[in-house]
């Protein structure tokens, strides 16, 4: 239920112009697709992939969206972000 209340209002204020790579305080100043790939909610990745989140956006220590889905093993993530080219050779565990 969180994930499609906060679909819903991501979606609106995506509609309403919010920027899909605009860094957050979260994760070492990660934009909202690597929170959302951490958070292995595909619903969401998609949506941010859609108004044009760059598939490769890292956070402030290089770290993209497809390591965060790795590290916590979140396949069906990784695959829609690999299925979007993103780059595998940014691919690093986290410790």
């Amino acid at each position: 239920m969180v994930c499609y209340l906060s679909c819903q209002v991501s979606r609106l204020l995506l509609l309403a112009g919010a920027n899909p790579n605009e860094l957050t305080e979260s994760l070492n100043g990660a934009p909202a697709l690597c929170i959302a790939a951490r958070e292995g909610h595909v619903d969401l990745v998609s949506l941010y992939l859609e108004f044009g989140a760059d598939v490769n956006s890292c956070d402030d220590s290089d770290v993209p969206a497809l390591s965060y889905a790795a590290r916590s093993g979140h396949v069906n993530v990784i695959h829609l972000l690999t299925i979007k080219h993103a780059k595998v050779l940014y691919m690093y565990m986290l410790s």
